[in-house]
């Protein structure tokens, strides 16, 4: 099985590179990616420090070598889609093999600082208007899409994170499947890859998948490829979910997910 969505304590995961590698090879994986949250222009703890970016890249080009009789290693990084700003085309020229591009961020304050879905202060940013903020999130992984063109997308429907318990909609809502299946329609138009990501507990059932299983449904309806993570923070978590998330994506239909290779992305049987 494969995996590219793999954090590390080059930013803010838990354990040394090493330490995923050697726990992908434990668990029987045969292809995995890092992807350390790329430095941003502006400061957070979880994202990469810019001093450290060239000693990661390094690094995992090291690994390849050491283990390149054992399992296949990627060299990724997780990049944050930020309104007016095109940073993806720098991230290449540092030659990664793939780029996770993903939509943390909810909106801004009053003050104009970018929050993240899981804030604290989102109620505040919401107020009465959680479709505005709902497509205005989706609007910004179009763009993104449209203009930076990552290799994977990461966690689409990352922006129900605020919305525990239903509080705010419940993923049927007429005018929430039509930001959805905006955005699957521009995926469907680019090259850019849908990731399954089994971050969530899965104890919570498909609403501990991202995207959730109705928009995995929808996805497979179009032809969308997709590729599998566990967005992994820690090195046991390598593998998280996957079992329940396969029998998932094989009850809807797909026999196959996305992985790189010398010749570009190739399909491996599931």
């Amino acid at each position: 099985m494969i995996n590219y969505h793999i954090h590390s304590n080059y930013c803010h995961g838990l354990g040394s590179l090493k330490d995923y590698v050697e726990a992908g090879i434990s668990r029987g994986l045969k292809s995995i990616g890092f992807s350390s949250h790329a430095p941003l222009p502006f400061s957070r703890a979880w994202a990469m420090d810019w001093k450290d970016l060239k000693a990661y890249c390094q690094e995992v080009e090291g690994l390849k070598g050491d283990y390149r009789n054992e399992i296949q290693i990627f060299l990724g990084l997780e990049v944050d889609y930020l309104p007016g700003l095109r940073r993806f085309g720098d991230f290449r020229t540092l030659g990664v093999d793939y780029l996770i591009g993903s939509n943390h961020f909810m909106g801004r304050t009053r003050a104009g600082d970018l929050k993240r879905v899981e804030s604290v202060e989102a109620p505040l940013i919401i107020g009465d208007d959680i479709q505005g903020v709902v497509a205005n999130y989706y609007r910004g992984i179009r763009d993104m899409i449209k203009t930076e063109g990552p290799d994977i997308l990461g966690h689409m429907d990352l922006i129900k994170k605020l919305n525990g318990h239903k509080a705010y909609f419940n993923g049927g809502e007429g005018w929430y499947l039509e930001e959805v299946d905006r955005t699957l329609d521009a995926l469907r138009a680019s090259s850019t890859i849908l990731e399954v990501n089994t971050s969530g507990p899965m104890t919570q059932g498909d609403q501990g998948l991202y995207p959730s299983l109705e928009i995995i449904k929808r996805a497979y309806r179009r032809g969308i490829p997709i590729t599998l993570g566990s967005d992994a923070h820690r090195p046991e978590d390598i593998d998280r979910g996957y079992d329940q998330a396969l029998d998932l994506l094989r009850g809807i239909g797909f026999k196959a997910v996305m992985a790189p290779g010398l010749e570009g992305w190739t399909q491996r049987k599931i």
